[in-house]
């Protein structure tokens, strides 16, 4: 293990609660040893806002919470009931990615209470499709400085034709082949910058596993 994921608070907390963005659980990707300095400035900052699609376990958002020392609020989005994870920070909804309709019902949801995220995070089902939908719409809601991150871009290799996936969109700038052409046009131009970052175990973005990504928004 490398001296960074040693020393890095955000593993410790993700290895205590079992999910995999650690170094111990499941497929141990190790995005946290990247989200540790990229955190750490909304630590010191304020009170945080954190938006995680898909649920699971609520290992992930039980991390984002400790994290944050409970200065946070945290809301989680997943396909089916996950109230039994929430508490008086984290809040769950029921909704699917994969449905235009939902994500527009949240998006409307979010702007009636006035709400931004500092953090969002797309952990759900990780089918392309999913993924760009969901960024389109939920590109609408970081806050001033916020980031919007795709985990788990390397499920790629699923599609047969590369150029269809969000991967592929991302690093070369290159269409969103599941969104319609001026959606896709205008997420590329809400994109000011971008990082896509590659487990260290992983031999090369495009050979390896445990791929994510972090965007931030004009």
């Amino acid at each position: 293990m490398s001296d960074i994921l040693k020393d890095c608070e955000l593993t410790e907390i993700a290895n205590k609660f079992m999910t995999d963005k650690g170094t111990k659980e499941g497929e141990c990707h190790g995005y946290t040893e990247f989200y540790e300095p990229l955190f750490q400035r909304y630590k010191r900052d304020r009170h945080v806002s954190v938006l995680e699609v898909g649920v699971f376990n609520g290992a992930s958002l039980k991390m984002y919470d400790e994290y944050f020392c409970g200065d946070c609020s945290i809301v989680g989005i997943d396909l089916e009931s996950k109230k039994q994870y929430d508490t008086d920070n984290i809040r769950t909804v029921v909704a699917n990615q994969g449905s235009r309709k939902d994500l527009e019902e949240f998006v409307n949801m979010c702007r009636q209470e006035g709400r931004t995220f500092d953090i969002i995070v797309d952990d759900g089902s990780h089918i392309n499709a999913h993924q760009q939908l969901t960024l389109y719409y939920l590109s609408q809601l970081p806050s001033k400085d916020g980031i919007y991150i795709v985990e788990d871009l390397h499920t790629w290799v699923w599609e047969k034709d590369i150029t269809k996936t969000t991967l592929y969109s991302l690093a070369f700038n290159k269409p969103f082949a599941h969104l319609k052409p001026e959606e896709s046009a205008a997420l590329h131009n809400r994109i000011a910058d971008k990082t896509i970052w590659c487990n260290h175990s992983s031999k090369s973005m495009y050979t390896g596993d445990s791929i994510t990504s972090v965007l931030r928004f004009k």
